[in-house]
């Protein structure tokens, strides 16, 4: 798995990327009033037959168990975002 961390200066910045295998899970920063709020978005990137980059969300077993970890990871992360001092 891999992990790409940012700093997020502007509305709706990604601040975090998980990745396991073709699936991705991103956490964002939203700016709302008087704060910020977290968001996560995933998706299974593949290139077609024309080698243009695909976005996908159908998922198979293996797929869902990466998916499933994946989706542990960004819990956890959007936790420790919410808790003050973290």
């Amino acid at each position: 798995m891999t992990t790409e961390t940012q700093t997020a200066e502007v509305k709706s910045e990604a601040v975090k990327r998980y990745k396991i295998g073709r699936t991705q899970a991103t956490i964002w920063v939203n700016q709302i009033d008087g704060g910020v709020d977290h968001a996560v978005s995933i998706e299974q990137r593949y290139r077609d037959t024309a080698g243009v980059w695909q976005s996908s969300n159908n998922y198979r077993l293996a797929e869902l168990l990466g998916l499933r970890e994946i989706t542990d990871c960004a819990i956890a992360e959007l936790m420790k975002l919410q808790t003050p001092n973290s």
